[in-house]
């Protein structure tokens, strides 16, 4: 059975949604605006392509002799990158 990142997503986004405000009345911050949850939902959309693109990238050997070693490592490296600043910029709704 191959994994849905659509339903992944979706899961992610609906605990994120209840626990953030948990976390922040736990904090004594203010619960998130609505533009800051459309902001992560696409920070973490985009992180969970990025880390489809790296499976790909690892698991298909066709992809890797199309980019060479020198792309193989440019998209490994940009992708990672990309995943440690969305997941950032949802960490910053708790």
């Amino acid at each position: 059975m191959q994994l849905n990142y659509l339903y992944v997503w979706v899961g992610v986004m609906v605990i994120v949604l209840f626990i953030a405000p948990l976390i922040r009345n736990n904090r004594g911050r203010k619960p998130p605006k609505t533009e800051e949850f459309v902001i992560a939902g696409f920070a973490l959309g985009g992180a969970i392509a990025l880390i489809k693109v790296l499976i790909k990238l690892l698991t298909q050997e066709k992809l890797q002799a199309d980019l060479d070693l020198d792309g193989s490592i440019a998209l490994c490296i940009s992708s990672g990158l990309g995943i440690f600043f969305s997941l950032k910029e949802v960490w910053k709704l708790f």
